[in-house]
């Protein structure tokens, strides 16, 4: 397979195991097994400071298992930004570990933390926009 090739199946990869957690079906397999789905979604618009961080996924998923609360599962960047799925064990301590490391890197302010509440809903955890907070998000439907 030449490289270009190996490139593209690499990004199907990625967007394939993003989107299962968004699958019903895989969150009901996640929290048997008890983990539970983390969503960290950063605006990604030109010049906005995400783009100095371009392993923010990685960097985030070592300081979540030097936790031991969870690992990065995915990573996914589209029209609407970079998501990043976690997967962990421990929501509470998730979620402070995420939010402490989106805070010391000032991305804050174009950062969303969201938590799988059930197979079709998002809680938000943190938000610029404090209305947000603690509201529930739903996937799309077609």
């Amino acid at each position: 397979m030449n490289a270009a090739l190996s490139q593209i199946a690499i990004a199907h990869e990625a967007v394939t195991r993003a989107q299962r957690n968004l699958d019903p079906a895989s969150y009901a397999r996640l929290e048997s097994e008890g983990l539970d789905v983390v969503l960290v979604r950063f605006a990604t618009e030109p010049k906005e400071p995400i783009c100095f961080h371009p392993q923010i996924g990685e960097a985030l998923g070592c300081e979540l298992a030097e936790a031991n609360a969870g690992r990065l599962d995915s990573a996914l960047v589209n029209e609407g930004g970079l998501f990043c799925f976690f997967h962990v064990t421990d929501l509470a301590k998730a979620l402070a570990v995420l939010k402490r490391q989106v805070q010391v890197r000032s991305l804050l302010p174009v950062a969303h933390l969201m938590h799988r509440e059930t197979s079709i809903a998002w809680r938000c955890y943190f938000s610029p926009l404090p209305g947000e907070i603690g509201q529930m998000v739903y996937d799309e439907t077609e």
